[in-house]
Parts: structure tokens; sequence; C-alpha cells
């Protein structure tokens, strides 16, 4: 728990501007049809226009909720995941677990993670896509909502409750539960890429237990998290279609995750579905690579601790 919640929190802290940028890209031109996938000049637009409008502080939007939600996250999913993989290691052996039980060890622990932090998320998204223009209705008609400006994490949770009610905090939770998948094909592939890794280290090492390095497990956890993340993209973007405020009061709206896919398609395009699918890639490795890197720093950091306390008694 203490190994996941400061890597996961560090990493966000360290990568939460493409976030941001991600996060844009995915609610902007809703209902637009594009001809061409979103790139590298659409994400250095996007990315000019915050800085244009908002300053460097446009960057950080949502910043504390991230490092929240992701630390408790991060702290959840390795503590259940762990504890689930030892029962199995009774079983099988110390890097022998099967990928059968190992995925079943990371469903466990996205559901039980997702459903307590799925609103700190939406709320992360709500502040991220807030911006300091003056809001323009759109007709006459237009939701109230649209008017309604968030003034940090608190104030937030206090107006969606106010004006949407309490089950808005879990809006967009299919595609969440959908991205639990992310998480088992992350942590299944780190494990399996470990394992093989550590076998082969142990077999030819002259210790009794060999542990990843930094860059090990940096690189590791990098390739692991990247193909999760190209891999489950287009539910991210649903899902922030879904919690975008703008869902309320815009012309395309959309009443649930299987209607939201139909007109996405329909209306913009498969192309829609991977909209800040760069700066998705440039944050997403890294987040993985630096909190596996983190964690096993601080795994080791506590174990070889308590070894040497147990040795001294």
């Amino acid at each position: 728990m203490i190994s996941g919640v400061f890597s996961g929190a560090i990493a966000n802290f360290a990568l939460h501007p493409l976030d941001c940028i991600k996060i844009r890209m995915q609610a902007n031109e809703r209902g637009v049809k594009r001809s061409t996938f979103v790139g590298l000049k659409e994400s250095a637009k996007v990315t000019k226009a915050i800085y244009l409008e908002e300053g460097w502080r446009g960057f950080y939007r949502g910043l504390s909720t991230a490092m929240v939600g992701s630390g408790t996250a991060w702290g959840l999913y390795f503590t259940i995941y762990n504890m689930q993989k030892h029962n199995y290691e009774k079983d099988f052996g110390v890097n022998q677990v099967p990928a059968l039980q190992l995925t079943w060890c990371g469903v466990q622990a996205g559901v039980i993670t997702n459903l307590i932090t799925h609103p700190v998320w939406l709320i992360k998204t709500r502040l991220q896509l807030q911006n300091n223009n003056t809001t323009i209705p759109i007709s006459e008609a237009s939701h109230h909502l649209e008017q309604i400006r968030y003034n940090g994490p608190i104030d937030c949770v206090r107006k969606i409750i106010k004006h949407e009610g309490i089950k808005s905090l879990y809006i967009g939770l299919t595609p969440s539960m959908l991205l639990v998948s992310h998480g088992v094909i992350h942590f299944v592939c780190y494990d399996r890429m470990k394992s093989l890794y550590l076998n082969y280290k142990n077999e030819n090492s002259n210790s009794t237990q060999y542990y990843l390095n930094g860059w090990e497990s940096f690189t590791l956890g990098f390739l692991g998290k990247g193909v999760a993340g190209l891999v489950t993209y287009p539910l991210q973007v649903i899902k922030t279609r879904l919690q975008d405020k703008s869902n309320y009061y815009h012309q395309e709206r959309y009443t649930g995750f299987l209607d939201a896919t139909r007109k996405i398609y329909r209306n913009e395009g498969y192309k829609a579905f991977f909209r800040g699918i760069v700066p998705h890639v440039l944050k997403v490795s890294p987040n993985g690579a630096i909190v596996f890197m983190l964690n096993e720093q601080i795994l080791k950091l506590l174990f070889t601790t308590a070894e040497r306390k147990f040795k001294n008694e």
C-alpha cells in the first residue's frame, strides 16, 4: 500500500500536463468528422491554446485530485493484486503463477479499486475540462449546468451532487469498468516478463534472491503499460465524453456507453476513438514505468530494512 501510494502520486505529478492535454483533445470537436488522426500537429495546437488562454497553470488543473486518486488507486490495486497473487504462489510457487490466475487477480483488484476511486476521476476530468473562458449558451434551451464553474475539488463534488444528483458521481462507470482490462493487461504483461527475467537471473546468480534494479523495472513497466494503453484507449475517449459536463447541454448528447459509442462512430468516424493518442502514449508508458520502478525500489527498501531488523533481533 505504501509503495503504491507514493509511486502513483509521484508519477502522476510528473506527467499531469500530458494528461490534461489528452483530456482536452478527447472532449474537443464533438460531432465533427475528421479525415485524419489527431496527431502531433493537433497536440501542439491544443498545448499552445491551453498556455495562451490559461498560462502554465492550465496544465495543472485537477492536479491535487489526480494525485489523491492516483495514489489511492495504485495503493489499492497493488495491495489487492499482490494479496491475491500471494495466495496463488502457495499453490504454484513464486514467479510461477499462470497468466489465467494473474488475470483473475487483476480483475478483482481493478473492480474494487474502480468502484472506490471512480468519483475522484470524474472530478479530475471536470476540473481539467474547465478553462478561464466565459461560457456562452449554445441556445436558449441550454442546460443550466453550462454556467456552473467549479472552484476546486470540494466545490465540484458539492455542485455535482446539488445539480445532477449523487448518482452522477458514477457517470461513465461502464467504460470505466471495461477499462479494468487496462490494469489486467498491464499487470499480467509486467508480471510474466518479470517472472521470466527473475527466473533467468536467479538461475545465474550466486545470491539467494535477485531484485530488479531501477532500469529493469522501468523497462518492464514501460512495455507493459504501453501495450495496455494502446489496446484500451478508445474506452478512455468514451469515458471522457460521458463525464464531460457539456454532455448535458450539447447538441450531440450521449445517454450511455452504447449510445456514445454509436454516435461517435456514426458522426465522427473510427478515428475519433483515438483523439489525444499522442499525449496519451507520451504519458502512459513513462507513467507505468515510473510507478513500477518506484514501487520495486520502495518495496526493496522496506523488505531489506525489515530483514535487517529481523536478523538483529
